[in-house]
């Protein structure tokens, strides 16, 4: 099984934003707010939930996945936020449309950080435990 490339890349970034997604829905069920919400936007998930909460749960990943970008796209996620006093996050993947870096790069946008995912075929072996069991006296 080849582990990098392009399709692999696209389901490392699928699974982050429905991932996203998910814990967006999780947190409007639990909460019962309205304005909590998960918006798609070209390819990718933009999340919405409340100041509080940072960036971890007010943030864009998969955007420009298998599709292009366009300024009137970003403008309404800018607006969306600005709308609840949230900062823009955009978690980017260098694999996205390449559309999506120069309409980010217009709109003044800059990279701050870096983030690498890693992947292995995990064996047999590597599901056996070797650490013993920590008990209670």
């Amino acid at each position: 099984m080849i582990l990098t490339g392009l399709e692999v890349v696209r389901a490392l970034e699928g699974a982050e934003a429905r991932h996203l997604a998910q814990q967006v829905a999780t947190y409007r069920s639990l909460t019962n707010r309205e304005n909590v919400s998960a918006l798609e936007i070209c390819g990718g998930i933009a999340a919405l939930t409340e100041n509080v909460l940072g960036r971890k749960m007010n943030h864009v990943t998969g955007l420009g996945m298998g599709t292009s970008v366009s300024t009137e796209a970003i403008e309404q996620l800018e607006a969306a936020y600005h709308a609840r006093a949230l900062d823009v996050e955009i978690d980017l993947c260098p694999h996205g449309d390449a559309t999506t870096l120069a309409v980010l790069t217009e709109r003044g946008y800059a990279v701050n950080a870096f983030s690498n995912t890693y992947v292995r075929t995990l064996r047999d072996k590597d599901l056996e435990n070797d650490y013993p069991m920590a008990s209670r006296s």
